[in-house]
């Protein structure tokens, strides 16, 4: 087998030192920590613009294993930005405590903080992208869909809600416009009835009969009346062509009560009525 010639990579600092390394080697030490990062600077706003949610972000160390030595010790710190706080791995789920656009926590806080802007949700998605690379997580896919149809679901309840009010307020007004009714200056309500004939008798107006020498009188000027059903405040009564008002007792003709005034749409007392 024939030798093969060393290929071997030269730096800067390899040519001060003078040392030549292969170059499998060399492809074996440029490995990226997996490990997953935040910066304050890049968190971003939800809808309520007062609280806050943070980019994923790769670390750019370069390590001969998956995590890098500043990425290796993991604490129980709250302070998201912090190397030690426990956000896990690219292509890992996300911890329950991380913060990052997509983990769990996030997806919760949208229902109460709201919806980040469209701008926010963008630079979010371009540095996700960015720091996972291939290893994009199927379980926010998942989730991102989960909430979508969350959301419609929501939108379809609102409609359907509207709509039946707005029918609601449409029958409402239909009732309102069918009962007209007219009201007097005094807020008192006449309901007019046609003139019907009816059979009345009498009542306290029985003649007295008596003899007498006296020649007959002569019959003049004879007038006739007619009565009619009259509503007042819901209560019946009966009144003449002259515009007198009666007592209604039984559907019969009871005693005078006085005469009809329509300008003030009241009953005034007559001397005669008295």
């Amino acid at each position: 087998m024939p030798n093969l010639q060393r290929l071997t990579y030269k730096s800067t600092t390899l040519k001060k030192l003078k040392i030549e390394l292969p170059i499998s080697i060399f492809i074996f030490c440029t490995m990226t920590c997996t490990s997953r990062i935040t910066k304050d600077d890049t968190r971003l706003l939800f809808g309520d613009a007062s609280h806050w949610f943070y980019v994923e972000e790769r670390c750019s160390y370069i390590c001969n294993g998956p995590i890098c030595s500043r990425c290796a010790t993991k604490t129980d710190t709250n302070v998201q930005s912090s190397r030690r706080f426990k956000h896990g791995c690219i292509g890992e789920a996300y911890p329950e405590k991380t913060h990052l656009f997509g983990s769990p926590w996030y997806l919760a806080k949208i229902k109460t903080y709201g919806e980040p802007s469209k701008e926010s949700v963008e630079k979010a998605m371009q540095a996700q992208r960015k720091a996972q690379g291939s290893l994009a997580l199927p379980i926010l896919k998942k989730a991102v869909k989960a909430v979508k149809a969350e959301k419609a679901v929501k939108a379809e309840k609102t409609e359907k809600t509207e709509k039946a009010e707005k029918a609601e307020k449409a029958e409402k007004k239909e009732i309102h416009v069918d009962k007209k009714v007219k009201k007097t200056k005094t807020n008192i309500i006449v309901e007019k009835e046609k003139e019907v004939p009816v059979k009345i008798s009498l009542l306290n107006m029985t003649p007295k009969i008596s003899e007498s020498s006296d020649d007959p009188l002569p019959v003049r000027n004879v007038s006739v009346l007619s009565f009619k059903p009259f509503h007042l405040q819901e209560i019946c009564y009966w009144k003449d062509n002259n515009g007198k008002v009666y007592e209604c007792r039984d559907n019969k003709l009871g005693k005078c009560l006085g005469e009809w005034n329509e300008e003030l749409q009241e009953i005034q007392n007559l001397e005669e009525c008295v």
